[in-house]
């Protein structure tokens, strides 16, 4: 049997992705608190009831946030369906720098570490983006506090945020980022088959006050 190049490439980085990290971080952020800190330029058309991808990241037990560039197929938009453009354009902006260079670190950095599990394979690519958009759908932090009663524009204790948290993921299963006392991101973490676990020690930091404002998104 004849195989390409490129096939070949793709056979060799799977074996190398397959026991390359343990687990994996899903990291979204909020829009509101990102745009009330920077300008927020390319945010059109996002979803205002999700929080914004930011990532999904392959990582080490005993090396967070490594692996990183790994040797996979280059960046390029022409991998991309019509149909991931569009998820991406909703649910995975670059908010404030051009989606098509934020798409492109977060590929490189980490998606190319990734072992493509997709049921039904595409392209490494455009299976990678559309996993992450998965992700992001099925573990909607925007939805799990809206479901506690905590929404945009008032402020809540650590502690309520925390609980509503609690309610989906692991009690030290997730990385709470706070700027300007503003909630900014949430980084999950997931087995590889994409449950919520214990994060690995020294992980799960929480860098928020004890209340935490959540600002409406006005975009």
């Amino acid at each position: 049997m004849r195989y390409t190049a490129f096939a070949l490439m793709l056979l060799a980085v799977a074996s190398y992705a397959s026991n390359n990290y343990d687990y994996y971080v899903l990291a979204t952020e909020w829009a509101g608190s990102v745009c009330s800190e920077q300008t927020c330029n390319y945010a059109d058309g996002i979803s205002k009831t999700v929080f914004n991808l930011h990532g999904l990241w392959p990582s080490l037990s005993t090396k967070p946030m490594s692996p990183f560039n790994c040797p996979n197929v280059a960046w390029s938009t022409s991998y991309l369906t019509a149909n991931t453009v569009s998820l991406m354009k909703t649910y995975w902006s670059g908010l404030y720098s051009s989606a098509d260079g934020f798409h492109d670190h977060e590929w490189s950095k980490h998606g190319s570490c990734w072992e493509n599990d997709a049921a039904q394979k595409t392209n490494p690519i455009d299976d990678f983006m559309n996993k992450a958009l998965q992700l992001s759908a099925k573990y909607n932090v925007y939805s799990i506090l809206a479901n506690a009663g905590i929404t945009p524009g008032s402020t809540y204790s650590l502690d309520s945020i925390k609980a509503a948290l609690n309610s989906v993921f692991k009690p030290s299963g997730y990385c709470l980022q706070c700027k300007s006392g503003n909630f900014n991101e949430i980084h999950v973490c997931l087995d590889r088959s994409y449950n919520p676990i214990t994060c690995p020690a020294d992980t799960a930091h929480i860098s928020c006050p004890g209340n935490v404002n959540y600002p409406n998104l006005s975009i």
